[in-house]
C-alpha cells in the first residue's frame, strides 16, 4: 500500500514538473508577460491584469528559475521510488597504525580550532572598523589554515597500506579526463586573443571592475560593490580577484577576462568528473562470457563531464567567469564532502565547507550547493 501511494505521488510530481517546464519554455520570448497570454483570459479573470506589469527582465528571471527547479525536480523524480538498495563499492579493509602521542595531536588540534575561531572573530570585528585590508586578508587566510590543520590533526590516523580493492574507483581513470580537458582547452582558446565584433555587458562590467582592482583603486577583497550595469546588484570584490590578478600579470584586459572564463570552465568540468565519480561509484557487472555490462561508474562520470564542458562553451562563450567560478568551487565542495564521508576523513569534510564558502563569495547562487551538501550530510 505504501509503495503504491509513493508511486502515485511520484507520477503526479512528474506530471506537475513537466507542466511547469512546458509553461516556462514560451516565456523565454523577449516580450512582456501580458503579451504571452490570450486577451480573452484577461476579460474572464480581471485579477490577471497585474501580470501585464511584468517586464522582460522579470519574465526571463522567472523562466530561468522555473526551468532550473523543474530540471532538478525531474532528475529526482525520474528514479523509481522507493529507491532500491544500490550496490556500492565496498570499502577495502584498512589497518590503522597506532599514532604515537595521540593526546598531543588532539591538544594541538583543539588549539588550532581555538585559533581559527579567534582569527574569525577578530576579522569580523576589524571589518567594521577602518582597519588595514591587509590585516583582514591575513586573518582570513590564517583562520582557514588553522581550521584545516585542526581537521588534519583531529581526524582518524592515516591508514597503512591496505589490500587493493577488487576494482578501481571511477576517479582512477584520470587519463581520459586529461585528454578531454586538453581538447576543450584548444576549443575554448580558439581566437581567444582576437577582438570580437561585440562585447556583452557582463564581460565589459567584469573587466572594468577587475582593472580597477588590479590598479589598486580598491584594496578590500571582502567589500560589497554595485555592478556597473545594474547598481542594484551587489558583488563581492573577492569575485573579481582572479581576473584582476590575470590583468595585473598580462596587462591585457580583454584576454584576461576571457581566459579566466576558460580556466573556470575547465575547472568546472574537472569538478564535475570528481563529483560524478563519487555519485556513480558502483560494482561492475559482467556477463558470464566476460563482457562488461556495467563499469564502475567511469562512463557516467565522463558523460556528465562532456555535457558540462559542451554546455559551458555554448552558454558562457566570451562571457564573464563569475558564475562559472561559483559553480566550479561549489561542485568541488560537494565532492569533498562525499569523499570525506566515504573515507571518514575530517580534513576532506572541512575542506568542503571552505570550498562552499569560497563559492558563495563568488556568487550568491552558490547557496544551492550549500543546501545540497547539507541535505547529503543529513
Amino acid at each position: 500500500m505504501f509503495r503504491s501511494l509513493v508511486r502515485a505521488l511520484r507520477f503526479l510530481g512528474l506530471l506537475l514538473t513537466i507542466g511547469l517546464a512546458f509553461l516556462a519554455t514560451p516565456t523565454f520570448a523577449l516580450r512582456p508577460f501580458g503579451t504571452l497570454l490570450p486577451t480573452d483570459l484577461f476579460a474572464s479573470y480581471p485579477s490577471l491584469l497585474q501580470l501585464q506589469r511584468w517586464l522582460i527582465e522579470d519574465v526571463t528571471r522567472l523562466s530561468l528559475l522555473l526551468t532550473g527547479w523543474t530540471a532538478l525536480a525531474f532528475g529526482l523524480l525520474a528514479a523509481p521510488w522507493p529507491f532500491d538498495a544500490i550496490p556500492r563499492a565496498p570499502a577495502p579493509p584498512t589497518q590503522h597504525k597506532p599514532r604515537r602521542y595521540r593526546g598531543l595531536w588532539r591538544t594541538l588540534g583543539l588549539l588550532f580550532v581555538f585559533l581559527a575561531i579567534a582569527a574569525t572573530v577578530s576579522m569580523a570585528v576589524l571589518q567594521e572598523t577602518a582597519a588595514t585590508p591587509t590585516i583582514i586578508h591575513g586573518l582570513w587566510l590564517a583562520s582557514i589554515l588553522c581550521l584545516l590543520l585542526a581537521a588534519g590533526l583531529l581526524t582518524a590516523p592515516a591508514p597503512t597500506v591496505s589490500p587493493p580493492a577488487p576494482y578501481p574507483h571511477p576517479t582512477r581513470g584520470w587519463g581520459g579526463l586529461l585528454l578531454l580537458l586538453l581538447l576543450m582547452l584548444g576549443f575554448y582558446s580558439w581566437q581567444l586573443a582576437t577582438i570580437p565584433i561585440t562585447i556583452d555587458d557582463a564581460t565589459a562590467n567584469l573587466g572594468l571592475q577587475a582593472a580597477a582592482l588590479a590598479q589598486g583603486e580598491t584594496t578590500a577583497l571582502f567589500a560589497v560593490e554595485p555592478t556597473l550595469a545594474q547598481p542594484d546588484n551587489l558583488r563581492h570584490t573577492f569575485a573579481l580577484a582572479p581576473t584582476a590578478l590575470l590583468v595585473w600579470l598580462t596587462g591585457d584586459l580583454l584576454f584576461s577576462t576571457r581566459f579566466m572564463g576558460v580556466l573556470m570552465a575547465l575547472l568546472c568540468g574537472g569538478a564535475t568528473w570528481l563529483l560524478a565519480g563519487e555519485l556513480f561509484d558502483r560494482r561492475p557487472h559482467m556477463l558470464p562470457s566476460g563482457i562488461l555490462l556495467e563499469d564502475n561508474g567511469q562512463l557516467p562520470a565522463i558523460i556528465a563531464t562532456v555535457l558540462v564542458l559542451v554546455n559551458s562553451a555554448i552558454l558562457y562563450y566570451s562571457q564573464g567567469p563569475i558564475v562559472l567560478d561559483a559553480v566550479a568551487w561549489g561542485t568541488l565542495g560537494c565532492w569533498a564532502l562525499l569523499r570525506g564521508q566515504r573515507t571518514n576523513d575530517r580534513l576532506a569534510m572541512t575542506l568542503s565547507g571552505v570550498l562552499l564558502g569560497v563559492a558563495y563569495l563568488f556568487h550568491g547562487s552558490a547557496l544551492a550547493f550549500g543546501l545540497t551538501a547539507l541535505f547529503w550530510w543529513l
